[in-house]
């Protein structure tokens, strides 16, 4: 693609390409420019403050650290608003010179991570009067041009702006972008006011996604309650004719649960298959908060499963993490019956219990308290199932079991759903910041 350069108004030189986005609002149509990042920043003063350092109770000046970019700020932060730690002490602020405190617009990059996400970047706004430094492994950047408010943000955490920084990545475990290599870099650069349609639209997804993801907050801690409230005995049902249920029997999991055993144990990685030709294979990471999910798909070839026969999961069976997030469990339904396991306790119904209703007790405060004592091992913890034979919990009758796990599943039903939808406004987010930039 053909380019020249030439000076902008401000003097700063511009590398011309024809060059616009996917996806555009209609009313703009001019050819973004790149900018050398040279040109756009400013590189400031950072600091070398570890959590150490750092408090979140009181202090004079804030500090930006790189893990907080990382795993806890979007691609802007509202100063006043968020939980940001201050430096401990003031004596050694000497050494900053006024212009290394931001301000809004400025541009924080983390610098290190364990990964890619290395070079994720943040915006300062509405510091008003607060002093803020930017921390350990950050290179702070003041813009010497005016760009809208939070497009910088954005575009330096697109696809567009990222895919610079890869083959500018060192380390092997850990992940480094250096100051003189990040300054190679361009930046592309729409009007004014197409950046400020921009910000504000991908602003308002932001919201949709923080206004979701406090309304699941909500749905959790209104689960978690319930849940707690029915096996500590604060929340009673009543059947069809308005009737207190009988009082719940407290039993040996194993009267109603008359097969509970350990999934295989042991190096399965010689007997992997596909799916075309092999069987599902559930291990632990399949299991998370009471579910069974495909994150991870492994199968395993029919002669290994029909040697560990005892290990096929059917339908009603409850599995139970053994090792490393221990407890949670799962009922497994139609989708997953047939299937093999590694390293699950399955618990098999006897035909007079509700199974969700256990594995509910089982994920409740009450349950979790005495799965607890179960435990063992230092490193990892884990749990035996012939500790799980002999583990005592309450049984109602069955229809009042039935009753208790039909409400609490018609809740995860919503939460799910809720949950779903989250993930559709990000995938919509990932979408538009691959497209909307160039």
């Amino acid at each position: 693609m053909a380019e020249n350069t030439v000076l902008d108004n401000n003097m700063s030189p511009i590398i011309k390409k024809k060059e616009v986005p996917k996806l555009r609002f209609p009313e703009f149509n001019t050819f973004w420019d790149k900018i050398s990042f040279n040109d756009i920043f400013d590189i400031l003063q950072n600091n070398t403050y570890t959590r150490a350092d750092l408090n979140y109770k009181d202090g004079n000046t804030k500090n930006i650290h790189y893990g907080d970019i990382l795993i806890k700020f979007d691609e802007y932060i509202n100063v006043q608003q968020k939980c940001i730690p201050f430096i401990n002490g003031e004596n050694t602020l000497s050494k900053f010179k006024a212009e290394s405190y931001l301000k809004d617009g400025d541009i924080i990059i983390a610098d290190t991570a364990e990964d890619e996400t290395v070079g994720k970047v943040t915006e300062i706004s509405n510091a008003k009067e607060q002093k803020i430094l930017s921390g350990l492994h950050t290179i702070p950047c003041r813009p010497k041009r005016k760009f809208a408010p939070m497009f910088l943000g954005f575009y330096m955490n697109s696809k567009s702006f990222h895919k610079q920084l890869i083959p500018l990545i060192t380390g092997i475990k850990v992940s480094s972008i250096s100051k003189t290599s990040i300054a190679t870099t361009t930046i592309s650069v729409p009007t004014f006011e197409e950046q400020e349609k921009i910000s504000k639209f991908l602003v308002v997804i932001n919201k949709m996604i923080k206004e979701q993801e406090s309304n699941i907050s909500i749905l959790e801690t209104y689960n978690r309650g319930l849940l707690n409230d029915i096996f500590e005995g604060r929340v009673k049902f009543k059947n069809k004719d308005g009737e207190k249920y009988p009082d719940w029997e407290e039993k040996i999991l194993s009267e109603e649960f008359p097969f509970i055993r350990n999934g295989f144990v042991g190096i399965v990685t010689d007997h992997f298959s596909d799916k075309e030709h092999g069987v599902r294979y559930i291990e632990g990471t399949n299991i998370h908060n009471g579910r069974i999910d495909d994150n991870v798909e492994v199968y395993v070839t029919k002669e290994f499963h029909q040697k560990h026969k005892k290990n096929e999961l059917k339908s009603d069976d409850i599995v139970m993490v053994q090792s490393g997030h221990v407890g949670d469990c799962a009922v497994v339904g139609s989708k997953y019956a047939g299937s093999n396991c590694h390293a699950l306790i399955i618990m098999s119904n006897g035909g007079k219990a509700d199974s969700h209703y256990v594995a509910k007790y089982f994920l409740s405060d009450v349950g979790k308290k005495k799965l607890e004592i179960l435990k063992t091992g230092n490193t990892v913890k884990h749990i035996l199932s012939s500790d799980m034979n002999k583990f005592k919990l309450p049984f109602p009758c069955l229809e009042e079991q039935q009753k208790i796990a039909d409400c609490l599943s018609a809740i995860d039903k919503v939460l799910q759903q809720e949950k779903v939808y989250l993930e559709q406004l990000k995938t919509i987010k990932k979408g538009l910041l691959q497209q909307m930039f160039v």
